[in-house]
């Protein structure tokens, strides 16, 4: 018989996912069985553990961020039939940044055990009771950029009388750019993106009477809204 590991019988470690403006990554445990967790609400009840880690380079290594915990109980009216119980947990952590012209994807992992925490520093570490969740997250992205930065990303060798009359630590703030609709269509043309995603909003004023553009202006200006079953002729 092979030892016990990995089981979601009990628990299970639902989803991962992280906050990017509030910097906090978040899992979701699902409680499935009526008893298992020692006692009832008016008990102690067990702990059910996650630890956190992340990498940046792609896996090869894991930094540990810390681990947090919530008491489970027996509470058969929340997992009768195929229902069952949902806790949600979170941890702040401060990720590096990095400039938004640059790739901000990272993976995040989460390890879930019942009553045995997660050791510190063994991201490879496999639960008895509970389960491993791997998913790639986005860490919000810096607007602006160090000139120091910048040169160095495109590796440009500043001459040195430039460094000395230019202060090369105050940043340089990016320029927003806020698309349209037909920004959009042109960008999305190749891409399989659907009018009625990228023209939401002008396709939400154009059926709620909100402006006074009429269905052939419309087709006319995105062309692809002829497959609209409301716009079809």
């Amino acid at each position: 018989m092979l030892p016990l590991s990995n089981s979601t019988f009990y628990e299970e470690l639902g989803c991962l996912g992280y906050h990017p403006q509030q910097e906090q990554l978040e899992a979701v445990v699902y409680i499935n069985q009526p008893s298992g967790y020692g006692t009832d609400i008016c008990g102690p009840g067990t702990p059910e553990y996650v630890r956190f880690y992340l990498t940046f380079d792609g896996g090869a290594t894991w930094v540990d961020q810390g681990l947090t915990s919530f008491q489970a109980y027996n509470i058969p009216e929340g997992t009768q039939g195929s229902s069952q119980l949902e806790y949600a947990v979170s941890l702040r952590v401060d990720p590096p940044r990095k400039f938004c012209l640059f790739n901000p994807v990272i993976r995040a992992r989460a390890i879930l055990s019942w009553n045995n925490p997660p050791p510190p520093n063994q991201p490879n570490w496999i639960p008895i009771w509970g389960n491993v969740q791997t998913r790639n997250i986005l860490v919000e992205p810096f607007r602006f950029i160090p000139p120091l930065d910048l040169f160095t990303a495109i590796d440009v060798k500043l001459p040195p009388e430039y460094a000395e009359v230019l202060d090369l630590q105050s940043p340089i703030a990016t320029k927003a750019q806020a698309l349209g609709a037909v920004e959009l269509a042109r960008r999305y043309r190749d891409q399989n993106v659907p009018v009625h995603r990228y023209a939401y909003k002008e396709l939400h004023s154009f059926f709620s009477a909100q402006t006074a553009v009429s269905a052939e202006a419309f087709q006319a200006q995105f062309p692809a809204s002829r497959s609209h079953p409301k716009l079809a002729t």
